[in-house]
């Protein structure tokens, strides 16, 4: 596991959980305010509204620290409580299950696939919010993890061509974002799709057929709710829960540790939603993040974040 000392690095949300011991890093455990009856974060100097607003419209210099921040806004469940570790996994499963129910209507849609296709994209952005989310209870840094898990590709996956060993056509920019020194952009991961890059089963493989897709939009889908799935069950773990009924205490390295395996976890996600939108609805990263956050912030602006609070205009 990399570290990245970076100097404007994601600030974690410190968990509340009694069963989370806190020793060193996980002392500083501030409540979030509540302010009509939605949870926000006080001990970050973002305002949610101007991430919205750049989120929307200056994606060409939005991070994705800033989206994953934004994320962190109006949560109807304590930040970093098991109780909002609950509702997001919960609410992740299926949204993933709907993801996966939309790209097959999109099949079955025939030549007008309009509908279809903008019901998709706002599922690719309810899995991107809901894996933020639990991103964030782990206190895990997106950024640091999808720069872990780039570096990881590039030194574990070798092309070859004929039957002789080539160069990626990724891998130099890959490279350059996995050292990266400050935080990715969310174009600098649409960019490295443009150049050719495919999130793969392992990121230590041999490609043969380098010129094809190793996997088709269903196969893709399916890894991605398994990593949907992953992402659940650890978090799960990390907050002392999980499939033992009894009450488990967790140390500060375990949940540590988990938090920077969640990182890793999240970025592969992030760039399975970019590959499958990318070959199922030529859209990008920056799409579905617009999509996502301007949805988002009518439910907050309309009280109904939840179907329960009322009814919906979208």
């Amino acid at each position: 596991m990399t570290f990245h000392n970076s100097p404007d690095g994601y600030r974690g949300i410190v968990p509340l959980d009694e069963r989370v011991l806190a020793n060193t890093y996980l002392r500083d455990k501030l409540s979030p305010e509540l302010r009509d009856g939605l949870f926000y974060r006080r001990d970050v100097k973002v305002e949610p509204l101007d991430l919205e607003t750049k989120l929307l419209s200056d994606t060409d210099s939005a991070t994705i620290q800033d989206y994953q921040y934004w994320a962190e806004a109006a949560w109807k469940a304590e930040h970093s409580s098991y109780a909002a570790v609950e509702r997001f996994g919960v609410k992740l499963k299926e949204e993933a299950g709907e993801l996966l129910e939309s790209y097959e209507d999109l099949k079955d849609a025939g030549q007008d696939r309009t509908e279809s296709e903008q019901k998709m994209l706002k599922e690719c952005g309810d899995v991107l919010w809901c894996t933020t989310a639990l991103a964030s209870c782990a206190m895990a840094d997106v950024d640091s993890g999808t720069k872990n898990l780039l570096f990881r590709y590039v030194m574990g996956v070798r092309h070859f061509d004929v039957g002789k060993p080539v160069e990626p056509k990724w891998r130099s920019k890959a490279g350059a974002l996995a050292t990266k020194y400050h935080q990715l952009g969310i174009k600098d991961i649409d960019d490295l799709l443009a150049v050719g890059f495919e999130p793969l089963p392992s990121t230590v493989m041999n490609v043969d057929d380098i010129d094809e897709d190793d996997g088709g939009i269903s196969e893709h889908l399916v890894m991605l709710f398994g990593y949907c799935l992953r992402l659940i069950n650890g978090a799960d773990e990390q907050y002392g829960r999980g499939a033992e009924e009894d009450e488990n205490l967790v140390m500060e390295s375990y949940f540590l540790m988990q938090s920077r395996q969640a990182g890793e976890l999240v970025g592969q996600i992030y760039l399975e939603l970019a590959f499958i939108a990318n070959r199922a609805l030529s859209k990008s990263l920056a799409d579905i993040i617009r999509e996502n956050v301007a949805k988002l912030a009518t439910r907050v602006a309309t009280q109904t974040v939840d179907k329960v609070d009322g009814p919906r205009n979208e």
